[in-house]
């Protein structure tokens, strides 16, 4: 059945309008992607001259993106959730299980991911054919979505668009509040992708699956609740990627180092110039061909007349080259707030306050994309307690995402703080938030500690030595055999003295 396009707000209308904006939102997050990647735009050359040194102009280019990206990447880490069911210290330990099965650690790095690198990222929570739980985080090249101006994680139609190569078919995935739509177009590899226009009549809708799957329950709401569309959108902050802010700098460091290596590729090739040569011969009066006579040959040798100067071009001096590139990545740390320490190795030998001072700007930044994720988390979770039909723990409100500590000290520096904090901070406290533990790990390593002291306490009961009874000082023995008996008090000798 042919998709209709022309009736505002129907399905069709809504594909029409969400391809327009994802075939927009491919274009730039894929310049985007490919600076990540280290493919980032050569550095404009002459139009002749663009092939045959594309590929020494590529060398120029060093990944600075993907450092950028990693440094709040790697910091990025869920290490518990707390619901309704069980919302102590701890978190609840079976809903956390729950979302891990989900391949939870798998989808959150991917779509952190997209977001930091390509502006925004998707997680769709649904069933498998066999009917599992499948929760996916969407490239942003594929998949876009358009949400409510007042709430930005209301999403009100998103669409997913790719390439099927196993049943050789474009797929497009409509979602909708409490509503899932599938089209499809068969098309072969030789045929073209789709471009900038988008072909509806092309697209059949799939009723088989609109008639089993079209409404899922779990999305449906209730009297106090509208249908849930089973997609967040993780949007970076200002939506731009991570190193979006400063391309200009990167392009300025990638020229700068373009520029050190043509003048150290030109001064590999010397230039060589004589003075006084006749510009013909003397006895025959033809022209020299200089070009055949003085051959760069480490077996050549030349003969000259004596009256003859030879100049050598000089070498260019690079240092100034050098300090200004290492200037611009100062500057780009500086203001992508990526510690120096990471970019370049000679920062590492700076002191340890100024690493400090670095790794407190980085944590700022990593805990802003926390408080700005949490909500898209705690979303996620309720979808997939939603799906499981875990309705004690699908509560809206009483889901808490359990960050991992944003800084990452050296075990020196937690051990220290262990130290300073004994008997101010609870263990359990000292174990996550000082040493990083998960929940369920500071459990066990509790229980660990609990049996340790006992096994320390029944081994020192067992070595220590049997007491002794207290005893009188002994009086050594008197010659004879017989002992001296001791002295009576003063006050019984006294008595004992005969009257006179």
């Amino acid at each position: 059945m042919p998709i209709d396009t022309s009736v505002p707000y129907s399905d069709g209308w809504w594909l029409q309008r969400l391809h327009n904006q994802l075939r927009v939102q491919r274009t730039e997050c894929t310049a985007l992607w490919d600076r990540y990647k280290g493919d980032a735009p050569l550095p404009t050359v002459n139009k002749n001259q663009a092939e045959a040194v594309r590929w020494f102009i590529a060398q120029s280019r060093t990944n600075f993106e993907r450092l950028i990206v990693a440094a709040v990447l790697s910091r990025l880490r869920i290490r518990g959730i707390r619901t309704a069911k069980d919302n102590d210290e701890g978190g609840d330990v079976v809903g956390f299980k729950i979302w891990k099965k989900s391949r939870g650690k798998l989808w959150a790095l991917d779509v952190h991911k997209y977001a930091l690198a390509m502006r925004k990222g998707y997680v769709i929570v649904g069933k498998d054919a066999q009917g599992k739980l499948l929760v996916t985080a969407e490239d942003p090249r594929q998949m876009t979505a358009i949400t409510d101006p007042a709430d930005p994680l209301k999403v009100i139609a998103a669409l997913k668009l790719f390439y099927d190569e196993a049943h050789q078919q474009d797929v497009a995935y409509l979602y909708l509040p409490g509503r899932v739509l599938v089209a499809r177009r068969s098309r072969n590899v030789s045929t073209p992708l789709l471009g900038n226009q988008f072909h509806a009549q092309a697209f059949d809708w799939d009723e088989e699956f609109e008639a089993l799957e079209g409404e899922p329950e779990w999305l449906q709401g209730d009297d106090e609740t509208d249908p849930l569309c089973p997609v967040v959108v993780f949007e970076n902050e200002d939506c731009q990627a991570e190193f979006e802010p400063h391309i200009p700098v990167l392009d300025r460091i990638t020229q700068q180092i373009l520029q050190r290596m043509t003048i150290a590729t030109v001064q590999a090739f010397k230039q060589r110039a004589m003075k006084g040569l006749p510009k013909a011969d003397p006895k025959t009066g033809e022209e020299i061909d200089y070009d055949s006579i003085f051959v760069a040959d480490p077996g050549a040798i030349w003969n000259i007349p004596a009256s003859v100067e030879i100049w050598e071009s000089g070498a260019v001096d690079l240092g100034p080259i050098l300090m200004a590139i290492r200037d611009d990545i100062k500057d780009l740390a500086a203001t992508s707030g990526t510690p120096l320490y990471s970019i370049t190795p000679d920062a590492a030998n700076g002191s340890a306050e100024g690493a400090s001072l670095q790794r407190e700007t980085l944590t700022f930044k990593v805990e802003q994309r926390m408080d700005r994720w949490e909500l898209n988390h705690e979303l996620v979770a309720e979808l997939i307690f939603r799906t499981l039909g875990d309705d004690e723990r699908a509560v809206p409100g009483e889901i808490e995402i359990m960050w991992a500590p944003a800084d990452r000290p050296s075990m020196s520096e937690r051990a220290n703080a262990i130290a300073q904090t004994k008997g101010t901070v609870p263990r359990y406290h000292q174990l996550t938030e000082i040493w990083g533990m998960d929940p369920a790990m500071a459990d066990r390593a509790m229980s660990a500690l609990d049996q340790d002291m006992a096994k320390d306490a029944a081994m020192a009961a067992a070595g220590a030595p049997k007491p002794q009874p207290v005893q009188g000082r002994a009086t050594p023995p008197q010659p004879g055999g017989q002992q001296r008996q001791p002295a009576a008090p003063r006050e019984q000798r006294a008595a004992s003295v005969p009257a006179p």
